[in-house]
């Protein structure tokens, strides 16, 4: 054991070494066993990177390398022809060797993707790299989470964003940047017509920023995704939002002021199709506008607003627009204040609606009653307890009434009606629904221990 232990640790470090070698087209140096400590070598390497007409694909990562490495490469950058991707991730690469790089970038004709999460770029990392991308930068992909680049490094790439056309895809999550870098980076968007995809998760952005997010989509229609998780947005920043997504032109549709409904046929925005605004602490008051949009957005296909404090009201709203949208595939409204008032009201509008794939409710407040062959919802089911042998059932736990449902399956049987209550899925909820979750709500009953497993229902 000993010797083969030996072997296979020599195994290894050929390989490693073996992997020094520029030879192949996708080349990997992140195994910090086998790279930390060899950071000349790694330097070296990327100096070779100038004249390496092979290598399109090169990551290094967790290596803690630094501005010298960075340096090195941002030089072969500037006479390299086939590198398409690279990865340097986790590092410690710091505004100097951002700056280099961006120097290589502005060089280089062939470079797609750039990724640079985790280091430590700050503002003038940012500032270095969007000086670099400013004109003639083939670039299409720049992930730069977790850099702490701020406000001053947003409104440096906000710049570079103005002139920049090739840049499609940027994420500056986690980043330390506020209301002021956000406000930047969406009057770029005004006249940047290149970028489809923005990932600002876990910043700062607030109410003000959400503000500005809305009034930036009033004006684009080339943004086709926004994540906006874990912002802190709450009513106030996610109502301008929405309202750019349709709302303020649904709220003029329906008024009773003629000069107001004309108002009404103002551009809303047609190019944003996945919408993430999970954990942002809005209420019902943000979630009745996001109703609102749906009932007249006709890009909106994916939409994210789950861990909120959305309540029935909200969850009613959006039930309505279910009924006349028709663009909408997955809907994600778990960990919310929703109890059966609002999930019934949701099921009721799955029949009308031959698009949503997914709807996610789980972890709000509804009620369930598991039985033998499958699990059965109050809500879902309020409308179809006749056709199905159902028997209402209240159950006390935790010191309130629980109601649900319960089926007969032996007589359901005799009667030649559905025995297995998700059946009815098929033909009764909706025509296009696949995925329906309803997991961690308040289980109304004990199932039996002969309950078939619900995976055996999915497979047949």
């Amino acid at each position: 054991f000993e010797r083969a232990s030996t072997l296979g640790a020599n195994a290894l470090q050929e390989r490693a070494e073996r992997s020094l070698q520029l030879d192949t087209a996708c080349v990997r140096f992140d195994q910090p066993a086998h790279f930390q400590g060899r950071g000349d070598e790694l330097v070296a390497t990327a100096r070779r990177m100038g004249s390496n007409s092979v290598v399109t694909s090169l990551t290094v990562g967790l290596c803690s390398l630094d501005d010298t490495f960075a340096t090195a490469m941002g030089e072969s950058l500037k006479t390299n022809r086939t590198l398409q991707l690279l990865n340097l991730w986790d590092n410690k690469i710091g505004p100097l060797g951002a700056e280099a790089l961006g120097k290589g970038l502005d060089c280089n004709a062939t470079i797609l993707v750039l990724n640079m999460r985790s280091n430590v770029l700050g503002p003038n990392g940012a500032l270095g790299l969007a000086k670099g991308m400013l004109q003639s930068c083939s670039l299409t992909s720049l992930q730069l989470r977790y850099n702490g680049i701020g406000d001053a490094g947003a409104t440096a790439l906000a710049t570079m964003l103005i002139k920049n056309k090739s840049l499609k895809d940027m994420d500056l999550s986690r980043n330390k940047i506020r209301s002021d870098g956000v406000d930047a980076l969406m009057k770029s968007l005004w006249s940047n017509r290149a970028l489809t995809a923005l990932n600002l998760r876990l910043n700062a952005v607030c109410d003000k920023g959400g503000i500005s997010v809305g009034a930036a989509l009033s004006h684009n229609s080339t943004l086709c995704t926004l994540d906006l998780m874990g912002c802190d947005l709450g009513d106030s920043g996610c109502v301008p939002i929405f309202n750019a997504l349709g709302a303020a032109k649904h709220k003029a549709l329906m008024s009773d002021n003629v000069a107001t409904r004309r108002m009404g046929a103002s551009r809303i925005n047609g190019g944003v199709r996945t919408l993430i605004v999970s954990e942002n602490g809005f209420s019902d008051i943000a979630a009745v506008t996001l109703g609102m949009a749906l009932c007249v957005n006709r890009a909106l296909s994916s939409v994210d607003a789950s861990r909120n404090r959305v309540a029935d009201a909200g969850a009613k709203r959006i039930a309505d627009a279910l009924l006349v949208n028709t663009r909408l595939t997955e809907l994600r409204l778990h960990d919310n204040l929703i109890e059966n008032e609002g999930a019934n009201h949701l099921s009721k509008a799955l029949p009308h609606n031959a698009i949503l794939r997914t709807l996610d409710l789980s972890h709000n407040s509804t009620t369930f009653d598991v039985q033998t062959h499958g699990f059965v919802t109050a809500a879902v089911l309020e409308d179809f307890s006749n056709d199905f042998n159902l028997t209402p059932v209240a159950v006390e736990r935790g010191g309130r009434t629980e109601e649900g449902y319960r089926q007969d399956v032996s007589r359901a049987a005799e009667v030649g009606k559905v025995a297995r209550p998700l059946d009815l899925f098929k033909e009764k909820i909706s025509p296009s629904l696949v995925s329906l979750v309803f997991g961690a709500n308040h289980l109304g009953a004990e199932p039996p221990a002969a309950m078939a497993p619900l995976e055996d229902y999915l497979r047949t």
